[in-house]
C-alpha cells in the first residue's frame, strides 16, 4: 500500500478503532461528526490557523521577529498536535543523559496556561525546573541558578528562544491527531497546531508509543520522514516502578500489579494509553475516573475514589503526572477512610532500541561539547 507522506488537510478517521470504553465516548463523537461533514463549518478557522502559523515562521525567517540566545546550550521538546504526546517521559530521559555527560540541566516551561505557575509536568519533573510565560527570562534565571544546559518543555512552536537541538514529538499511535489516521486537520477543526510540514524545523523526529501503534502508521511516519530528510528515532513507554503515594519511598516491580483489582484514575490527555498499559501488566480494571487533563484534584474527589475502591475491594492506581497532586492532598487529609485502600502511581520511563538511543545520545553530547569552557 502506498502512503503519501504528505498529510493533507482533510481527514479521514477509520471506522473501526480500538477505544477504551467511557474515555473515548468524545473522540468517537467527533469522529461521527467529521464522518458526515458536520465539521465543515470549522474549515475557515483551521485555514486562518494555517495562515498564522505560516505568517509566524516567515517573521522569524526574515527577522521581522527576533530570536533571543540563553547563556548556555538549549535543547528543545515539542509537538505539533493538541493533547498528550509523550513529551515529559523524552525531557525526564534527555535530562538524566545531560546528567551523565557531567552537565546540570534545567528544565524550561511555560507554566500552566502561561501564568507561569508550575504545570502538572513540571512539577513530575521536579527538582531545577523552572517557568515563566517569557520563556527566555526563565532559562536565563536558570543559568544564573548554575544550570549549563536548558531543556525547554512544550516548545515547538515557541520560537522566540534560540535552541541547539530542536526535537519533535510524534504520537505514533495517532500522529496527526486521531487514532489510526494518516491525515490531519488544523485546529479547530482537526487537532494539530500548526502544518506538519512545520516539522521540518526539527533536527529530529521522536516517534513515541511505536509499540503500541500499527505497522502502516510507522510506515507512513517513515516516509514523511524520508520526504523532509529528518532521522526517526523510535522510542516505547515502559512500566519503570509501582510507588505508593502514602509512602513514597515505597515502591515495587511493575509485575505486581498483575491480577490485582485496580481503579484507574487520570487527569491526563489520553487516559485510554494509560488503561491499555496497566492492562498490559495484567491488572484487572474493575473501575476508572478520567478527569479532565490538568485536572485539580479536590478533597471530595479523594474521598469518591476512596469509597469506590473499598466497594470494589481494589487498589486505586493513577499516572506519575496526577501523583504529584495526589499526594499533598493525602498527606493533608490522612484518614482511615481515606487510606483503607492503597494509593499507587505508576511509572512510565521512555526507551529507545541500542541504535536510536545512541543516536540521540550523541546528539546531545555533541551539543554539550560544542558549548563546553
Amino acid at each position: 500500500m502506498s502512503l503519501s507522506p504528505l498529510a493533507p488537510i482533510r481527514m479521514h478517521i477509520p471506522k473501526h478503532t480500538a477505544m477504551t470504553r467511557q474515555p473515548r465516548h468524545a473522540a468517537r463523537a467527533a469522529q461521527g461528526l467529521l464522518e458526515k461533514g458536520c465539521l465543515w463549518p470549522l474549515a475557515p478557522a483551521a485555514i486562518a490557523v494555517d495562515v498564522a502559523a505560516r505568517c509566524k515562521q516567515w517573521a522569524f525567517r526574515l527577522g521581522l521577529r527576533q530570536r533571543h540566545r540563553a547563556p548556555v546550550p538549549v535543547i528543545a521538546v515539542g509537538n505539533c498536535i493538541a493533547g498528550g504526546s509523550g513529551k515529559t517521559p523524552l525531557v525526564a530521559w534527555i535530562r538524566d543523559r545531560c546528567v551523565a555527560h557531567g552537565a546540570q540541566p534545567a528544565v524550561v516551561a511555560r507554566g500552566y496556561k502561561g501564568d507561569g505557575e508550575a504545570n502538572d509536568e513540571a512539577r513530575m519533573l521536579g527538582s531545577a525546573t523552572y517557568c515563566h510565560p517569557q520563556r527566555i527570562v526563565a532559562a536565563r534565571r536558570a543559568a544564573a541558578d548554575g544550570a549549563t544546559v536548558i531543556i525547554l518543555d512544550d516548545a515547538f512552536q515557541h520560537q522566540q528562544c534560540h535552541r541547539d537541538l530542536n526535537l519533535v514529538c510524534v504520537d505514533a499511535t495517532r500522529p496527526w491527531g486521531w487514532p489510526g489516521s494518516r491525515r490531519g486537520a488544523l485546529l479547530p477543526w482537526g487537532l494539530m497546531r500548526e502544518p506538519a510540514a512545520a516539522i521540518r524545523r526539527a533536527d529530529a523526529v521522536i516517534a513515541t508509543r511505536c509499540d503500541q501503534a500499527p505497522r502502516a502508521l510507522l510506515e507512513h511516519l517513515q516516509a514523511c520522514c524520508r520526504h523532509w530528510r529528518l532521522p526517526l528515532l523510535r522510542s516505547q513507554h515502559a512500566p519503570h516502578a509501582v510507588h505508593s503515594l502514602t509512602d513514597p519511598s515505597h515502591t515495587q516491580a511493575p509485575s505486581e500489579l498483575w491480577g490485582r483489582r485496580v481503579v484507574a484514575c487520570s487527569a491526563i490527555a489520553r487516559p485510554q494509553a494509560f488503561h491499555r498499559t496497566l492492562q498490559g501488566l495484567g491488572a484487572r480494571i474493575v473501575g476508572h475516573r478520567a478527569f479532565p487533563d490538568h485536572y485539580h484534584f479536590q478533597t471530595p474527589d479523594m474521598h469518591d475514589l476512596a469509597h469506590a475502591a473499598r466497594s470494589l475491594q481494589a487498589s486505586i492506581v493513577c499516572t506519575a503526572k496526577d501523583a504529584v497532586k495526589l499526594t499533598p492532598l493525602l498527606q493533608a487529609h490522612t484518614t482511615a477512610n481515606l487510606v483503607e485502600q492503597p494509593w499507587l502511581a505508576l511509572d512510565i520511563a521512555l526507551s529507545f532500541n541500542a541504535d536510536d538511543n545512541h543516536t540521540l545520545s550523541g546528539m546531545i553530547h555533541q551539543v554539550l561539547e560544542e558549548h563546553s569552557p
